[in-house]
């Protein structure tokens, strides 16, 4: 197949990862299942994707690969801040408001349990 105009030959292969999943979708993995406000190594992340850092463009498909990532994340809410020379840092995102009411309902729960068996118990040493 020639490239329009060029009058060169080009092969055109539909693009398809490597291993069935895009790196972007691995880094995205990696960065979800973190611990929060840990440092993710260059070399972690590398090696957790499946990139070769030794290979001429390692480098370039990582930081592509955990751009595209944490461009995604940041939609859904996450911090994705890369440190320069180091790697990256992941902090999960905030509660949702169902979470912290389910939370604060929990805790109302906890209280009124408290308070039965603390009943239960003054009950008990006043029958004695």
């Amino acid at each position: 197949m020639r490239a329009a105009g060029t009058g060169w030959a080009v092969d055109v292969v539909p693009f398809a990862p490597e291993s069935g999943e895009a790196l972007w979708r691995k880094a995205s993995t990696v960065f979800r299942h973190a611990t929060p406000g840990a440092l993710i190594t260059y070399e972690e992340l590398a090696e957790s994707i499946g990139i070769d850092l030794t290979l001429e463009g390692g480098q370039q498909r990582l930081w592509s690969a955990a751009g595209t990532a944490a461009r995604n994340l940041r939609r859904e809410g996450w911090q994705v801040n890369a440190i320069r020379g180091q790697g990256y840092r992941v902090k999960p995102k905030p509660p949702t408001d169902d979470v912290i009411k389910q939370a604060r309902e929990a805790v109302i729960l906890l209280e009124r349990s408290i308070q039965e068996i603390s009943r239960t118990l003054d009950n008990r040493k006043d029958a004695q």
